[in-house]
């Protein structure tokens, strides 16, 4: 039987406060979820902190995708409804390769047959309307559907999985890596490692020790968004990621005079406003509040970001307020050390 909807909210919520790792809360939602959407393979995939781009910056699971195959998917991703199914104004979207292709899913339908997959579940992961991330289950080739009772059920499990997830996502801590220099690694049409100066293959190392990913093989999943915006052309391809040391910006774009599909990728300390993208989504800091801290990192005392923001003074300090029980500090002074170290 499938548990109720508060049943879920509460056991997703419980995981999400144990979890050391990504990868352990995906395999929570997966035995929780299972009862009532049976499933071969999950993923959880969490992004959306890059206004530019909405990339993914973690990903856990055990699917049959492998990484070749993530990062083609990527490349439908942010335009295909079943992928992304809040672009189609659903909140899960199923896509069977066993129907006939359209348009839109031949190419995809091609990549799941490859790669042993039938079905597949995506339940979107949002905040305040926009795509965040997703949740997704398959079944191996061959499996029955999920009917349409499940997919409404799905559809019905979006807000309790986005709930836990930031719950998780606001456990990661707030600060940029310390002392790093920036590093550069080319990838080549087949998405592969061909070149990297000496501090690229360190950041590559710390990116395999990202505690939120857990065992997840490869650093370059966190490539993905970045890499493949840069091929599309979509201006800045940028993707803030925590590492084992802090979090770090990935920045991406085609490498000219090179093979068509050969892009360079350099990973650096997050910038302050990097950073505050990635805390904004992950802790539930609204659009207001981060103009606020916008404002403060530029050096601009209380009243003239209160004229500034057509604020009152009084309402930017209960800005601050809410931003520091957030974050977890007490002052401004802390807030700064959190992003800039």
């Amino acid at each position: 039987m499938a548990p109720t909807i508060d049943a879920v909210s509460r056991t997703t919520l419980g995981a999400a406060g144990e979890a050391d790792t990504l990868h352990e809360l995906a395999a929570e939602f997966s035995r929780i979820l299972g009862p009532g959407l049976p499933h071969d393979g999950y993923a959880c995939l969490m992004g959306g902190v890059d206004p530019a781009t909405g990339t993914v910056v973690m990903r856990a699971g055990k699917t049959g995708y492998g990484l070749r195959a993530g990062f083609r998917m990527a490349h439908h991703c942010r335009t295909n409804r079943y992928l992304n199914p809040a672009l189609g104004g659903s909140l899960a979207a199923m896509l069977d390769s066993g129907r006939p292709a359209t348009r839109a899913t031949e190419a995809v339908n091609e990549l799941m047959a490859a790669e042993g997959v039938g079905i597949d579940l995506r339940i979107a992961l949002t905040v305040r309307g926009r795509t965040w991330g997703a949740f997704g289950l398959t079944r191996e080739h061959g499996a029955n559907p999920f009917t349409a009772d499940e997919i409404r059920y799905a559809e019905r499990l979006s807000g309790p999985l986005t709930a836990a997830v930031r719950r998780f996502a606001a456990g990661i801590p707030a600060s940029p890596v310390r002392g790093s220099v920036p590093g550069t690694l080319v990838l080549d049409r087949d998405d592969r490692i061909t070149a990297a100066t000496p501090a690229g293959r360190e950041w590559l190392r710390d990116l395999a020790a990202n505690p939120a990913r857990g065992g997840e093989p490869g650093p370059e999943i966190v490539l993905v968004n970045p890499v493949v915006a840069a091929r599309r052309g979509d201006p800045p391809a940028v993707s803030t990621v925590p590492t084992s040391r802090g979090w770090a910006s990935i920045h991406a774009q085609p490498l000219h005079g090179a093979r068509p599909g050969d892009v360079a990728v350099t990973v650096q300390t997050a910038s302050a406003a990097d950073l505050l993208s990635a805390v904004a989504t992950c802790c539930g800091i609204t659009d207001r509040e981060k103009a606020v801290v916008e404002q403060a990192l530029g050096g601009l005392p209380i009243k003239q970001i209160a004229r500034r923001l057509d604020l009152s003074a009084h309402t930017v300090n209960d800005y601050f307020k809410a931003i520091y029980r957030k974050l977890g500090v007490t002052s401004r002074e802390e807030l700064f050390t959190v992003l800039t170290r």
